[in-house]
């Protein structure tokens, strides 16, 4: 294997003429990088995806042994990848930084697959920079994210553009095609994304082997059948919408799927496949599975809303589920009323018993909060020693019994705990009157002024 050597000329049998073509389209509009190297070292054919990555044109690419582009320390693991593609390995998978024309790397990954006889690598490459600059992001936000998404991040946030291509139903057709689609049909099935094609009449064209595993067919049996049969009436209502939606304006679609199937979620792109008249013949379906991400979504936004040391809701939390909170009591024309509550002597504690015992101390105020309202009421932490509540629902005749069954919660607790210090808190009460509205933060200092003017009546007395 020569990386450093001159570009030598390789031979490719001529394949059918309109096996070509079609797989020539396939090749050129699709998203990923898609190429041909030799093992002498050189890029032998690339697909349009690699200028609008990497800002090279393709005579750049081609004129250069492609070690040349590939930063210098990973330069080594290309070496390797590329030995053992040559010494037999049937597929192997890799990163590695590629130089942009504008002097920056992008990082790729890699699907690539021998042709040992010719000398030729298949190769399906991807951008993952955004993928990694995402796994920084991750492990700074949450350590303990790191180790789970290191490696699926990357593939979970990319976004498929529709591979493009147009299957011949005919058995002829496909026969007299299939030695020509060999090479390119590699690039199809080497991807971990559900692929499949329908027809006007929402009729299987093709279906790649990731989707076929996942629908449970065997073999070919799914050709010349509708997509109804193999769906639920909800879900094929759905799909027929957005495959008529693709044929009428021959405009590519993208948009995030629940599978009734299974519950996962998906990054669906649904294109339009054309003859060279430009006739819509068909509607590529391109799925990903995005479930993972879904998940990690949905952790990071709970991290964001929630308090880590009490696990109520932060500020950020509060104000983001009191918002709607009171738009729906505009709407609805009811009040909603507002306990704001102070930790008393929370200083004290601190400066007395340590700040880790101060922090015992939220903790068990919260316990103590979760206990006196339902799971549906909103209690966060908005500060320091600041806690609010909202009893969703509650009537104004008993925002009086909440609250003097919450000071006999800390009373009972105090009797039990026999502690050096007790805990209590100081509450007052606000109302969002539904005739007169007002701003979170209008309710949060008529509260915090109610309830230092029960604190100062308290050291009074």
């Amino acid at each position: 294997m020569n990386l450093e050597g001159q570009n030598t000329h390789v031979s490719v049998d001529k394949p059918h003429k309109s096996a070509r073509e079609e797989y020539e389209r396939l090749f050129n509009f699709s998203i990923d990088m898609l190429c041909i190297a030799g093992f002498d070292g050189y890029f032998k054919k690339l697909n349009p995806s690699w200028e609008k990555t990497l800002g090279w044109t393709n005579e750049e690419l081609l004129s250069k042994p492609y070690l040349d582009f590939v930063h210098t320390q990973d330069r080594e693991s290309t070496i390797n990848a590329a030995r053992g593609l040559e010494d037999g390995k049937l597929a192997v998978t890799f990163e590695n930084r590629y130089l942009c024309k504008d002097g920056s790397y992008k990082w790729v990954s890699w699907n690539s697959f021998p042709r040992v006889k010719e000398r030729l690598i298949f190769a399906v490459a991807r951008d993952i920079t955004k993928g990694k600059k995402m796994e920084e992001e991750l492990r700074r936000t949450h350590d303990d994210l790191e180790k789970r998404v290191q490696e699926r991040t990357a593939e979970l946030l990319r976004a498929n553009e529709a591979l493009k291509a147009e299957i011949d139903k005919r058995k002829q057709a496909e026969e007299a095609l299939r030695k020509s689609e060999e090479k390119y049909r590699t690039l199809v099935e080497s991807t971990q994304d559900s692929i499949y094609l329908v027809d006007r009449n929402h009729k299987y064209l093709f279906i790649n082997k990731k989707h076929i595993s996942r629908m449970g067919f065997i073999g070919d049996e799914y050709l010349g059948h509708a997509y109804s049969e193999f769906h639920s009436p909800d879900e094929t209502k759905w799909f027929v919408e957005n495959v008529n939606k693709v044929f009428n304006t021959g405009r590519s679609i993208r948009h995030e799927h629940k599978s009734l199937r299974d519950g996962r979620y998906f990054l669906q792109t649904l294109s339009p496949v054309r003859k060279s008249d430009g006739t819509i013949t068909a509607v590529t379906i391109i799925s990903k599975d995005i479930n993972e991400i879904k998940r990690m979504e949905e952790k990071l936004r709970n991290l964001s809303l929630t308090d880590a040391l009490t696990g109520l809701y932060n500020r950020r939390g509060f104000f983001t589920l009191v918002e709607q909170l009171l738009k729906l009591s505009k709407r609805q024309k009811t009040g909603t009323f507002m306990l704001y509550a102070d930790v008393d002597n929370l200083k004290d504690i601190n400066d007395t018993f340590g700040h880790q015992e101060g922090d015992l101390a939220l903790i068990e105020i919260a316990n103590i909060l979760k206990k006196n309202f339902r799971e549906s009421d909103i209690i966060a932490r908005i500060g320091g020693d600041e806690f609010v509540a909202i009893p969703v629902g509650t009537a104004g005749d008993t925002i009086e019994i909440i609250t003097a069954r919450l000071q006999k919660s800390f009373e009972i607790y105090n009797e039990e705990r026999n502690c050096s210090y007790k805990l209590s808190l100081s509450v007052g009460t606000a109302y969002y009157d539904p005739e007169r509205p007002c701003s979170i933060d209008e309710l949060l200092i008529q509260g915090d002024k109610l309830m230092y003017e029960r604190k100062r009546q308290t050291r009074v007395s």
